[in-house]
């Protein structure tokens, strides 16, 4: 039986793996989003959450499996190919990742000026809309990034993935290194932009309280594998050994609550 369009995932992952070296990292992953939804990905250090997005938006080739975005295969597609699915999606890179010598507009329109023949006035004008989206005023338009807080910084980068109003968001690690409150504001946004512009979304966190709070399911990755998939509620009360380990953050042994990165 077919399925229909409401039913069959916007994103599916099958059995993806990926190696750098004699390094295993992914090793048959497997994991689907429904348009709509947002996952949260958990796992330690090093389990392979960020090479994970990068193969979704094409940054990667996998060596085995394939990553289907509405209804294309990411994995074997060109460049022209890719750049063209691109423009459905807005990623938030961890630290931002924002361009210094760019003030706060530019790195926000940064998309826009490459994928679209707007003026610099229509892409400022964009801009700006989508800083007073995440919470950010006019003003901050024409500041250098190096003049900007850590959580101003992270507004910016959500404005900046949200610019070309994409149907997917890939978030990379959205609360790290702010404070508790700071990254409570993030979790907010995050929440408010999902139900505004109805996107999917992908989170990679080791932050289980935000986990928690944003997600409508969360797949915890382990040993190059997804070994579990759930609520939020679920997980919470896994039977898992290992994914109990993590999530009440007494992980020992090969499992490893990661800090600053993935």
């Amino acid at each position: 039986m077919n399925s229909s369009p409401e039913t069959e995932p916007l994103i599916r992952i099958e059995g993806l793996s990926k190696s750098f070296g004699s390094k295993q990292v992914l090793n048959g992953v497997d994991l689907e989003v429904m348009r709509g939804q947002s996952m949260v990905v958990i796992g330690g250090s090093g389990t392979g959450k960020s090479v994970l997005i990068k193969h979704v938006i094409g940054l990667l080739k996998p060596d085995a499996g394939r990553i289907v975005v509405a209804g294309q295969d990411i994995s074997t597609m060109d460049m022209r190919g890719i750049n063209k699915l691109r423009r459905k999606m807005g990623m938030l890179f961890q630290n931002a990742a924002l361009f210094d010598s760019l003030p706060v507009w530019e790195n926000v329109g940064f998309s826009l000026k490459q994928h679209t023949k707007l003026s610099g006035k229509e892409i400022k004008k964009i801009a700006v809309e989508k800083l007073k989206m995440v919470g950010l005023s006019d003003e901050v338009s024409d500041v250098m990034p190096s003049d900007l807080s850590g959580g101003m910084r992270k507004r910016v980068g959500l404005a900046r993935a949200i610019a070309v109003d994409p149907e997917i968001i890939l978030y990379d690690e959205p609360t790290t290194g702010l404070d508790p409150i700071m990254a409570d504001v993030i979790n907010d946004l995050i929440i408010a932009l999902q139900k505004k512009l109805n996107v999917t979304s992908i989170s990679i966190t080791h932050d289980m309280t935000s986990a928690y709070k944003i997600a409508d399911r969360i797949a915890m990755l382990y040993q190059g594998k997804i070994i579990e998939v759930g609520t939020p509620e679920e997980i919470r009360s896994s039977d898992n050994e290992i994914v109990r380990q993590f999530v009440s953050g007494s992980a020992v042994g090969p499992i490893t609550v990661e800090v600053m990165r993935a």
